[in-house]
């Protein structure tokens, strides 16, 4: 399993053999698949929002109807131009990506032609983790440390500030206006 996200009593989980699975998570102790789809490669990254989940892999972004969970549907994807999508969140009817060597892809999930990229920021060395929070996107770059980047016009994301961090930024999460940085052996 590569990547997992969860609401309500359903988890989804997907990894490269197993394809993506919906589980029963009302009894957490005992959790049930109740309806999977497909193998996938080069899988990265996984968010659910509403009935929607969003996977990313080498290639771009591929959405699924999760409606109802026994009988998860593909939808139509989007391939993103440069770099590997790597993790995903979603927010207000955007999702944002990360792609290791470009930056940060914002993509439209409610447009009247299907997905589109709304935006786009090229930024230096590799970029792997994000989160989204309060009109803004922390980037973990393996190079640069943690980036952030202000998304309040998902047309024109800005970079605003950085900190470099000791070792490899892999993975952020924000909390009560801190953020977490993963960063390999360093912490």
């Amino acid at each position: 399993v590569s990547a997992v996200a969860a609401s309500g009593t359903t988890a989804y989980a997907v990894g490269e053999i197993t394809g993506m699975n919906a589980l029963d998570i009302a009894d957490p102790g005992r959790p049930k698949v109740v309806g999977a789809v497909g193998l996938f490669r080069g899988v990265n990254g996984l968010a659910q929002a509403g009935t929607k989940a969003y996977m990313t892999d080498r290639w771009g972004i591929k959405v699924f109807d999760v409606s109802a969970p026994a009988k998860i549907r593909p939808l139509p994807a989007l391939a993103i131009g440069e770099g590997v999508s790597r993790a995903i969140a979603v927010k207000d009817g955007y999702a944002y990506l990360t792609a290791d060597k470009f930056g940060l892809y914002v993509v439209d999930l409610a447009g009247a032609s299907g997905l589109a990229i709304a935006g786009s920021l090229k930024m230096p060395g590799f970029s792997y983790g994000l989160a989204v929070e309060n009109g803004f996107a922390y980037v973990a770059n393996s190079d640069t440390g943690l980036q952030i980047v202000e998304v309040g016009d998902p047309s024109a994301p800005k970079h605003v500030g950085s900190l470099k961090i000791d070792g490899e930024a892999y993975g952020v999460a924000v909390r009560n206006g801190w953020a977490f940085v993963a960063a390999g052996e360093e912490g």
